[in-house]
């Protein structure tokens, strides 16, 4: 969890320099992936298209559901009473 929102806040940093469409900053995010977020990737890239499911295309989506995998529901609230 806390892997991975230093992970994150190194890469929000990374990419307000960088000036591209949406959909390339996706590819440049999945290009740092290994090990299980790699399988992880492929697996939900794999499963929307299943489905017929609109790809990710931005950031912003994909921090969504990142979060959702990575950060346990308790976690906000447990940072929420530390303040």
């Amino acid at each position: 969890m806390d892997a991975y929102l230093e992970w994150e806040k190194r890469l929000i940093e990374s990419l307000t320099v960088i000036t591209t469409q949406n959909i390339k900053k996706v590819k440049l995010i999945v290009i740092e992936f290994t090990n299980y977020a790699l399988i992880w990737w492929d697996q939900l890239v794999l499963s929307k298209k299943r489905n017929d499911e609109r790809p990710i295309e931005s950031w912003d989506e994909m921090k969504v559901i990142m979060r959702k995998l990575c950060i346990p529901n308790f976690y906000y609230r447990e940072l929420f009473q530390k303040l």
